[in-house]
């Protein structure tokens, strides 16, 4: 299993660095003074550390909102850590409007994408663009949890609003 230090130190960064690329917008320090190049979408204030801020849960699938508009201050990203059990047998076929990634921490993620199914190991990454129909499921004997990254983000909000994910404030 991949180490903490190495998502934190590398596959993060590398992650933000890429879609970095994609987007257009203004780094700001957590006191709102300017530290990257002035773009086309300014950041509100935001929080650089966070143990994260909401569970979405439906069922006995769970995710832990790690990044969002509450603590990024602004919607270019979400950041989650998906959680599903071993046994899970599946989300359903579904669309997403927005890319989402998946970056396998624990246990074997059933990725199915457009029909095909792909088997996600540890330090595996997943992708499903826009539009793809998808449908996860756990391949391995123990629970398998993932970091999951969407962008643009509010995807949080299409959980909620249109899967009927319950929502609750982190403790």
């Amino acid at each position: 299993m991949p180490s903490d230090n190495f998502l934190t130190k590398r596959l993060l960064p590398a992650t933000l660095a890429t879609l970095a690329t994609f987007l257009s917008f203004t780094v700001y320090a957590h006191d709102g003074s300017s530290v990257g190049e002035t773009a086309s979408i300014k950041t509100e204030v935001y929080s650089p550390k966070s143990t994260g801020v909401r569970k979405l849960t439906l069922g006995t699938q769970e995710i832990k909102m790690l990044v969002d508009k509450s603590n990024l201050g602004s919607t270019e990203i979400e950041v989650g850590e998906l959680f599903l059990p071993a046994g899970f047998q599946g989300t359903g076929d579904h669309q997403h409007e927005n890319l989402e990634i998946f970056y396998v921490i624990e246990g074997t993620l059933g990725h199915e994408v457009n029909g095909k199914l792909y088997r996600l190991e540890v330090g595996d990454v997943g992708i499903v663009k826009a539009g793809d129909t998808v449908n996860h499921s756990v391949l391995s004997e123990s629970s398998m949890r993932a970091l999951v990254i969407w962008t643009p983000g509010k995807e949080s909000a299409v959980l909620i609003n249109r899967f009927n994910f319950s929502e609750k404030a982190m403790e």
